[in-house]
C-alpha cells in the first residue's frame, strides 16, 4: 500500500470543482456532522465567547451549530475562500472567514472556547502538530470536537489502487491528544454505502472532492479495468459497496 503525498493545491482545486454538488452527494459527511452535533449536546452549556471551525466547506456543520450554539465571535476557516454557501450564518455577534491552510496560517485567533471540525482532519499533513498548536490556542477548560476518518476508510478502493491516505487509528489520535486534552467522548463507526455500479461510486467520490486523493489521470482502458474489477470484487445484489470509517472526538483542554 502506498501512502499518498498530500498536495494542498490539488485538494483545493478538486473541492472547488465539487462545491456545487457537494451538499447533495455528501451523504457520509452530513451523517458525521449530525453525529458530532449530537455528541456536542453533552457539553455543559451552549454559549461560547470564541469558536473556530476548521474546514467549514459549504457549511454542513456550520448551519447545524448555529441552531444549537451561540458565540460572540465565530471564525470559519477553509482552504477555499468564500466556500460557505450563501446565507449560511452563525449565531454570533461577529463572524470572520479565514481562508487558507490551517496548518501554515501565520496567525490564528487564541483564547478559543470551542474548536470544531467535521470530516477535514484527514487532509492534514501533520495532525499531531496541529493538535499541539490548537492546544495552545484553546483556553484551559475549552473544547476540541472533531470528526475524521480511520484506516479502513474507502478500503475497497485502496485494495484495488494500492493508494490511500495515511489515516491514523483511533488509539493513535487518542495518544496524540492525551498530553493536552481529557476525552469526554471518543467513538468510531463503519458504514457501507451501496451504489448501482462502480461508475456511480466514482461519481459520488468526485462530487464530494475525494478525487483529490490522487493527481493520477486514468486512461480509458485503466478506468474500465478498475470499474470491472471493483464490480467483480465488491458487487452484490445491493450494488457495489464502499466503506466509510468515521471517528469522533470530544475533548476538553486540561486546566493545568
Amino acid at each position: 500500500m502506498s501512502t499518498l503525498v498530500m498536495n494542498k493545491n490539488h485538494i483545493r482545486r478538486c473541492f472547488q470543482k465539487s462545491q456545487a454538488a457537494y451538499d447533495t452527494h455528501a451523504i457520509m459527511q452530513t451523517r458525521m456532522a449530525d453525529t458530532l452535533l449530537n455528541d456536542l449536546r453533552h457539553l455543559p452549556h451552549n454559549h461560547f465567547e470564541n469558536i473556530l471551525e476548521i474546514g467549514c466547506g459549504t457549511g454542513l456543520l456550520t448551519k447545524r451549530l448555529a441552531a444549537q450554539f451561540r458565540s460572540r465571535r465565530y471564525f470559519a476557516n477553509d482552504l477555499i475562500a468564500g466556500s460557505l454557501n450563501p446565507g449560511t450564518r452563525f449565531n454570533a455577534t461577529r463572524q470572520h472567514f479565514l481562508a487558507g491552510d490551517i496548518e501554515t496560517m501565520p496567525a490564528l485567533p487564541d483564547n478559543l472556547d470551542l474548536v470544531v471540525s467535521n470530516a477535514a482532519f484527514q487532509w492534514l499533513k501533520n495532525i499531531q502538530a496541529l493538535l499541539e498548536k490548537l492546544a495552545l490556542l484553546i483556553r484551559p477548560g475549552g473544547w476540541l470536537a472533531f470528526s475524521t476518518f480511520g484506516p479502513e476508510n474507502l478500503k475497497e478502493l485502496a485494495a484495488l489502487t494500492r493508494l490511500s491516505l495515511d489515516y491514523p487509528a483511533l488509539k493513535e489520535i487518542k495518544k496524540m491528544t492525551a498530553p493536552w486534552f481529557n476525552a469526554l467522548a471518543v467513538s468510531e463507526e463503519h458504514h457501507s454505502l451501496h451504489f448501482p455500479d462502480a461508475l456511480s461510486m466514482l461519481r459520488h467520490l468526485r462530487a464530494t472532492g475525494v478525487n483529490s486523493l490522487s493527481k493520477q489521470i486514468w486512461s480509458k482502458s485503466q478506468l474500465n479495468k478498475l470499474l470491472s474489477q471493483y464490480a467483480l470484487r465488491f458487487g452484490s445484489e445491493k450494488g457495489v459497496c464502499l466503506t466509510y470509517h468515521p471517528m469522533y472526538f470530544i475533548l476538553q483542554r486540561k486546566k493545568w
